[in-house]
């Protein structure tokens, strides 16, 4: 569970005797754990009372709590309801750059200087680049997207490709990665994001498409083309072009 955020919990006390049952206490141990009972009370038979419970992580990792029920149960007069949670940093990008400012010094007229400015995500979670502009008379940008790193494996199917399984040397490709289709000259003609699940019954890719859905064994012919797999790298871009 995210960090400050919280998350509830019940469960029930009864009193399954043929007597009063009288809780004399209900106690929640564990610095991000509470309970909703404030003080004793008394189960007729057949009775019961829901005790929620409260998580709220104020740090990241496995947190353990407990309750801690006493009664005038003759037979277990402490009973121990074990909590357990795990607190996780809020999944937020955080851009960086170097250096902080650049500053190029004299430049003869009709002469050009370069400077390279890094870009890099500090965060936890991915973070997309829109756009990047300069502003000022003289200043210009180079600027070219990261590339799609691929890794080529080639089948001469000439039949359409319905990918069964996908791996980066012994690493099975997961939900979030990508696999695709090359035609002989490679160019990247169709790919497809791993679904939740892997690849099921199949991942069809037809190329002419951007992004070819899940297919079925199904699939119409198509021309001959490559199967690769390729796992995304953090900040990068998918682009149709021809791999390097």
């Amino acid at each position: 569970m995210t960090i400050g955020e919280s998350r509830e919990w019940s469960f029930v006390i009864s009193n399954e005797g043929s007597g009063d049952l009288t809780v004399e206490s209900v106690s929640t141990e564990g610095a991000y754990f509470s309970d909703s009972i404030d003080g004793g009370f008394t189960l007729t038979p057949g009775e019961e009372v829901e005790v929620m419970t409260m998580f709220e992580p104020a740090e990241a990792g496995q947190l353990d709590g407990q309750v801690v029920i006493t009664s005038d149960d003759p037979d277990e007069d402490v009973v121990i309801v074990q909590l357990s949670g795990t607190g996780t940093e809020e999944q937020l990008p955080q851009i960086g750059f170097e250096p902080e400012s650049i500053n190029f010094g004299e430049v003869m007229t009709g002469e050009v200087a370069e400077e390279v400015l890094t870009i890099h995500n500090n965060g936890n979670a991915d973070l997309s680049i829109e756009d990047i502009v300069v502003e000022g008379d003289g200043f210009s940008i180079d600027y070219v997207p990261p590339q799609f790193d691929w890794e080529y494996r080639r089948t001469d199917n000439n039949m359409s490709l319905l990918a069964l399984d996908g791996r980066i040397g012994d690493e099975q490709l997961i939900a979030g990665d990508y696999i695709g289709v090359f035609t002989p000259d490679g160019l990247c003609a169709g790919y497809s994001e791993v679904p939740e699940g892997g690849f099921g019954n199949g991942i069809g890719l037809q190329p002419g498409a951007t992004k070819p859905v899940v297919k079925s064994m199904d699939s119409a012919p198509v021309r001959r083309s490559n199967i690769v797999s390729g796992r995304r790298k953090p900040n990068a871009n998918m682009l149709l072009n021809r791999p390097s």
